[in-house]
């Protein structure tokens, strides 16, 4: 009994992985949100550059707080 049921969680493990889209927001085959660079200052701060749909942020990262620090729109 203990191992069918272990069988079953460990199968419902693998779906939630499997189909899952908690790494970013996805559209079809797009992804609207790229991570492009993490440059760590200290052990709790540090920079993050994104994409956002084209669009560059730089984000800095605290415990406390996400500051948006600068931002590159994606020219039309």
């Amino acid at each position: 009994m203990l191992f069918l049921v272990l069988a079953i969680l460990i199968l419902v493990f693998y779906l939630v992985r499997k189909f899952s889209t908690i790494k970013g927001l996805k559209g079809g085959s797009k992804d609207y949100i790229r991570l492009v660079s993490i440059h760590h200052l200290s052990a709790k701060e540090k920079l993050v550059l994104v994409d956002v749909m084209g669009d560059i942020i730089l984000l800095g990262v605290t415990p406390a707080s996400i500051t948006k620090i600068s931002s590159k729109e994606k020219s039309q």
